[in-house]
């Protein structure tokens, strides 16, 4: 499986052979049919955009699911935004925040911040800013944090306080 991935991402980024949509494809659903959750998360992708044509929101849910039940954590954000979309349907699997959960616990921390914007919005949660801000106040003091999504979590931790009266306590 780990063979068919990487020529599927040295197709889809042309590295040492030309670029190839459909050949990424073809090697990503080989290894996604083995269990590769991170294949078939890229097959997802591809079949979200339209470099294959025209989108294929049933098949971009069908390869995220895959992915997602492969336990490769970034697929549960993708999950979530594809179920927020609207894109899965009736078998969603739950509410975005609740695929964002699932993320967040697996060590996603995209998820994370997507949970965190979910509970301070009261979409799909309760809304509960407390918690919002101590998820997004973890994403700011991890390393690993990239530094876009640590960008995005200091804008959450704004927003909250600007939206938050007084400060925010053991009783919020």
């Amino acid at each position: 499986a780990d063979g068919a991935f990487y020529l599927g991402v040295a197709f889809l980024n042309g590295d040492g052979v030309p670029q190839n949509y459909p050949q990424a494809e073809k090697f990503f659903a080989l290894a996604a049919s083995r269990s590769h959750g991170e294949a078939a998360y890229h097959l997802a992708l591809l079949y979200d955009a339209p470099a294959l044509g025209p989108p294929d929101p049933a098949r971009a849910v069908a390869a995220m699911r895959a992915a997602a039940r492969a336990g490769y954590p970034p697929a549960f954000a993708g999950m979530g935004l594809l179920v927020h979309r609207g894109d899965a349907g009736a078998d969603t699997g739950g509410v975005a925040a609740d695929w964002f959960e699932r993320g967040m616990r697996a060590g996603d921390p995209q998820s994370a911040f997507l949970y965190a914007v979910a509970l301070f919005r009261g979409d799909g949660r309760a809304q509960d800013a407390a918690a919002a801000r101590a998820i997004a106040d973890q994403l700011i003091a991890a390393p690993s944090t990239p530094d876009a999504l640590r960008a995005s979590a200091e804008q959450l931790q704004r927003d909250i306080a600007r939206q938050t009266p007084g400060p925010l306590t053991l009783r919020d």
